[in-house]
Parts: C-alpha cells; structure tokens; sequence
C-alpha cells in the first residue's frame, strides 16, 4: 500500500510531466510561424534586391494621370494590387459559402438536440 508521501511525489510527477508536454507543444506549434517569419524576411530581402536593380525611371499614365517612379516599386505596388484583389476575391467567396451553409448548420444542431 503507497503512503501519503508517495502519492503527493507521484501527482507533483505528473503535473511536472504535464507541464513538460505543454512547453513542447508550445515549442512544436511556434517552428511553424519561424519558419514563416524567414521565409517572409527572405522575401523581402529579394525585394529590395529587385526594387534596387530596376531603378530606372518611367512613366505611369492611368486614367488621364502621370506620375513618374521607378520601374521595381512599379512592378512591386502592381503585383500587390492584384494580391489584394485575389484576396478580396477569396475573402467575398469564404463569406458567401458560409452563409449559404450557416442555415443547414443551424437546422443539424436543432435535429441533434
């Protein structure tokens, strides 16, 4: 038969090891994001090379408007332009299917009750 001691030693044991898995899966679920975060600072690093290489200037007319600028943010605030638009795009699509889906959610949960 254990003793009292023996018991308090083997729940403080466990909390430990509970605490212990806890710090891990933190640690597993942050290798993701520093994979992200390098790969983002990669890509920047990249851009700065382009916008750097293309340094021309150049003209820009749109809609009766000219400006000038250089050839790399040109290209750069055009790719980002079309960037927010996708994601404009995907974001409508997500709100549309869900609300096209939330009444047939709605009508499970009261049959499952």
């Amino acid at each position: 038969m254990p003793h009292h001691d023996d018991e308090i030693a083997g729940s403080a044991s466990t909390a430990n090891d509970a605490e212990t898995m806890r710090s891990s899966n933190k640690l597993e679920m942050l290798k993701p994001f520093w994979f992200i975060i390098v790969i983002a600072l990669t890509v920047l690093v990249l851009l700065i090379v382009f916008i750097a290489q293309n340094n021309q200037n150049i003209v820009i007319s749109y809609l009766g408007f000219h400006w000038h600028t250089h050839l790399g943010i040109a290209l750069l605030l055009s790719a980002v332009s079309g960037g927010i638009i996708v994601a404009l795009l995907i974001g409508w699509r997500s709100v549309y299917i869900n609300r096209k889906t939330a009444p047939e959610d709605r009508a499970d949960r009261k049959h499952s009750s």
